[in-house]
């Protein structure tokens, strides 16, 4: 009698835990990381995991590709894991990244510490809380950013007609040993959904070992550059290989940039 009613109970267990339709489902196709490229850090769109360049603390960016199931697909969540005593671990972050949404293949991990190697995953939950197989994994470092940074325009004149523009820039010395850095502007653009475009980038080749970057557009290459005038921000980035690295934030230009009489 006894084995008689387990053997009910467990088929009661089996029943309550089955899919009412009698179908397995499917779990959703493992999603798939953006992955950074050897030139990233000097690409116009950068793609895949990197430093954020629009906020005060620090951040990175995180990328996925556009799931294949969109119309049953409810939501992600992010796995984020770091090195603790030797071991990694991986805790999901409590961060709603709904499927489906105008931003659903980019969030921002926020607050984040200096000099830690922090590595990512994500997984892809249907509308049947169905989970898929974790993606593959993306990792990246943060470092100090550049700081005072500075343009001048170096003419009576100032940002009017101006012949030579100086971008300079401090950093920690010798934070990132063989280190490289670059320099972005970008001017305003109505037709780009962010309201700009970058109009230069290049990487800096005057860095000093007392921690001091500086950058000169001189000449035909400013009419170039800032041919349309207006209003034009800039920052510096410091990366080091593939996956470390810093972003200031947008910096306003002192003044509007103008061309004529």
């Amino acid at each position: 009698m006894k084995q008689f009613l387990f053997f009910i109970s467990l088929t009661l267990v089996w029943i309550a835990c089955s899919d009412p339709s009698g179908v397995e489902r499917e779990k959703p196709a493992k999603p798939s990381m953006v992955k950074r490229s050897l030139t990233t850090d000097l690409d116009s769109i950068e793609r895949g995991i990197d430093a954020a360049d629009d906020s005060e603390t620090d951040d990175i960016v995180i990328m996925w590709h556009k799931h294949p199931a969109t119309l049953n697909l409810d939501k992600y969540v992010l796995y984020r894991g770091q090195d603790i005593n030797g071991q990694l671990i991986y805790e999901p972050l409590p961060i709603v990244l709904k499927a489906n949404t105008k931003n659903d293949t980019v969030t921002v991990d926020t607050k984040l510490e200096l000099g830690v190697l922090y590595h990512y995953y994500i997984i892809a939950i249907d509308q049947n809380n169905t989970k898929s197989l974790p993606s593959d994994t993306v990792q990246y470092k943060l470092i100090d950013k550049a700081w005072a940074l500075d343009v001048d325009a170096d003419t009576a004149n100032g940002f009017t007609n101006p012949e030579r523009l100086i971008f300079s820039a401090s950093y920690v010395d010798g934070q990132t040993g063989p280190g490289k850095y670059a320099i972005r502007i970008r001017g305003e653009d109505d037709n780009n959904l962010s309201g700009y475009r970058i109009v230069y980038q290049t990487e800096i080749k005057n860095v000093d070992f007392n921690g001091f970057i500086k950058e000169e557009i001189s000449g035909e290459d400013l009419k170039v550059v800032f041919g349309k005038g207006g209003l034009y921000q800039w920052r510096v980035d410091l990366f080091q290989g593939e996956n470390t690295g810093s972003e200031t934030i947008w910096q306003d230009f002192p003044e509007l940039i103008i061309w004529g009489d």
